[in-house]
């Protein structure tokens, strides 16, 4: 896929690397930015599970037991 790069894009990037090629570079810096916001996550999901003594995939287990369990003692209190 080709896509048109502003030309105000494209001489940012010569500014920023003027020796390599407008694409390796927008290439290196999507994959640097993928990168950073991954980490970034990471170091969410650690801090919050260490704050609340569990994975986000238990925390996320726990909240839906409780929700279709509470859900379900609503409809059988309304049907009985």
């Amino acid at each position: 896929m080709e896509a048109r790069l502003s030309e105000r894009i494209a001489h940012l990037i010569t500014r920023l690397e003027p020796e390599r090629d407008t694409d390796s570079v927008l290439e290196q810096l999507l994959e640097n930015e993928l990168l950073r916001r991954l980490n970034r996550y990471q170091l969410t999901d650690r801090s919050l599970s260490r704050k609340y003594g569990m994975s986000f995939s238990n925390l996320m287990t726990g909240l839906m037991f409780k929700h279709f369990s509470y859900s379900y003692k609503l409809e059988s209190n309304f049907w009985n």
